[in-house]
């Protein structure tokens, strides 16, 4: 059961802090639109994490991020950021999705479609529709992160990932309160990625690198059975 902790990091100083407490998620996520110099701030961090896997993610801000420009400026700055990189993230709903994936291809780096739903969690219709529209890219990972609201919403989505993880290759990430327990436990059942801050959360209910990276510990089959 191979599921990928990434660390998700904002600037250098989230990086060295990576590199001061010995912490070692098996992916980082340089979260690009949250920086003030992406370009310089990443070439940075390369040398920094010499050894770990980078995520570039420029998320922007109709999809819960911080970039504020045009998509043909993101589009520009992924072209600059993607060679830097290992994995690159990108929306589903992008206008930029096949450029994104093109310039991806035409460097050897694999990508991850996303789609993000911060207000509720969709019907499993919707939510397998998503599926079937991102898995026309092929991409490493199709990213799902939707927002709890009720319990039975939890439940749902927890379902769903048991499921549709023995299919797809796919990451289930609940957010807000009611979604910690499921960031914590998903990726027990099937979920591809576990995120998990370095200094400050940056998406609801997301927890710390070092808690993930103890959970993993664990053995899962008795996690399952709790569960």
């Amino acid at each position: 059961m191979k599921y990928n902790i990434v660390g998700v990091i904002t600037n250098l100083s989230d990086a060295k802090l990576l590199f001061k407490k010995n912490l070692h998620p098996d992916l980082v996520e340089f979260r690009a639109d949250l920086s003030n110099s992406p370009f310089s701030t990443l070439k940075k961090i390369r040398k920094l994490l010499k050894k770990t896997k980078i995520i570039c993610t420029i998320r922007p801000k109709y999809e819960g991020g911080g970039y504020s420009f045009s998509e043909n400026s993101r589009l520009r700055l992924f072209e600059k950021l993607i060679p830097l990189c290992d994995i690159v993230d990108i929306e589903l709903s992008s206008k930029i999705l096949k450029e994104v994936i093109r310039i991806s291809k035409k460097n050897k780096k694999k990508f991850i479609i996303s789609y993000h739903n911060f207000d509720f969690t969709p019907s499993n219709n919707e939510l397998k529709k998503i599926l079937k529209n991102g898995s026309k890219f092929s991409p490493w990972i199709i990213k799902i992160a939707t927002l709890i609201k009720k319990d039975r919403d939890f439940w749902r989505l927890f379902d769903f990932c048991k499921k549709y993880t023995k299919i797809y290759p796919l990451g289930i990430l609940p957010m807000g309160q009611k979604g910690i327990p499921g960031r914590i436990f998903f990726p027990f059942f099937g979920s591809k990625l576990a995120y998990g801050y370095a200094s400050k959360e940056v998406a609801p209910g997301q927890t710390n690198i070092n808690s993930l990276i103890n959970l993993r510990k664990i053995d899962p089959k008795k996690i399952q059975k709790i569960l």
